[in-house]
């Protein structure tokens, strides 16, 4: 699966996004961070189930 360019392309995209958020959450409003959290374990889940992580 991770051997096909268009799905790292689009995994990479995405991680850009995601990192984006992040900073935008970071930066602006810290009453939010346990959103922020649940987008963390959403990541790692997925970063999981493509192998990326143990």
């Amino acid at each position: 699966l991770l051997d096909n360019e268009s799905v790292q392309q689009d995994l990479s995209k995405k991680l850009d996004d995601y990192l984006l958020d992040v900073e935008k959450r970071i930066n602006g409003d810290f009453r939010d961070s346990s959103k922020a959290l649940e987008i963390d374990e959403k990541l790692k889940d997925r970063l999981r189930g493509l192998g990326y992580l143990e």
